[in-house]
């Protein structure tokens, strides 16, 4: 049996935003004409307006529809002809084939070889790391060596097994070779 899609736009925002939440306990709807009055210092983003950040990690409760906007992002990038990688890390039980499908890819190499840039579309880190615990260390040293000028970073994690020390080692990865920001 299918899961069913229902269509509903999912909003994201910076690790440890407070949500705004009306009367009723639902939350405040980012696309209302008076959203601004709710949420300060920020704006909830789908995931397609977060092409200005070169990282991404979205966290999220179990079935709140993470790998299904990942999924509508990678179709988004692909139906654009822009340059992207997709992959469900819970297909994976050794680092060998995780490395050899992911940085040994095809489309990787092509990329290594071009100019443009690409987006990388990893999905279920935390499933991923049942069956290879170091995922995390694994991901950040291969990823340290490519071109993070030209490489984005789509990342999902259920909230509670993401590795906090992850979120720096990829802030230090890009800042190292770029001078932006990550919020």
């Amino acid at each position: 049996m299918t899961k069913p899609n229902h269509n509903w736009p999912r909003f994201w925002v910076p690790l440890g935003t407070a949500l705004p939440f009306d009367g009723s306990g639902f939350f405040s709807d980012p696309e209302d004409k008076h959203a601004h009055y709710f949420y300060t210092g920020y704006q909830p983003k789908l995931i397609q307006q977060l092409t200005g950040f070169p990282v991404a990690i979205l966290l999220g409760e179990p079935g709140i529809g993470k790998s299904t906007a990942l999924k509508e992002e990678f179709n988004r990038l692909k139906a654009s002809n822009e340059a992207c990688l997709y992959r469900e890390l819970n297909q994976y039980h050794s680092d060998n084939r995780l490395i050899s499908d992911i940085f040994e890819s095809k489309e990787l190499r092509t990329w290594l070889q071009g100019h443009h840039p690409l987006t990388l579309l990893l999905d279920s880190l935390d499933e991923c790391s049942l069956t290879i615990p170091n995922v995390a260390r694994i991901l950040t040293n291969h990823l340290e060596s490519l071109p993070k000028n030209r490489l984005s970073l789509r990342l999902t994690c259920r909230t509670a097994d993401w590795p906090t020390h992850l979120t720096e080692k990829l802030r230090d990865l890009w800042l190292k070779k770029r001078t932006i920001l990550i919020p």
